[in-house]
């Protein structure tokens, strides 16, 4: 029928970037793979940040975002 039956809000784009931040309550990791699977489909390149991992050490997380995103302090 032409009518993309996908529709996701996304955390984070940057040109063909995307970051992902997973909270606990949120987030379904079943689900993330289709949508990560999706968004490849298209082009973009996805990050996820895991919310424990975040609330643990932070700079690492925020670091990774920055490599990712290819960005010099």
């Amino acid at each position: 029928n032409g009518i993309n039956k996908y529709r996701y809000c996304l955390d984070f784009v940057y040109q063909d970037k995307v970051i992902e931040y997973d909270g606990k309550y949120w987030h379904n990791e079943e689900k993330d793979v289709m949508k990560d699977k999706f968004l490849e489909y298209k082009g973009y390149k996805v990050l996820r940040i895991v919310d424990n991992n975040y609330q643990k050490e932070p700079e690492i997380e925020l670091k990774k975002c920055l490599e990712f995103l290819k960005w010099i302090l």
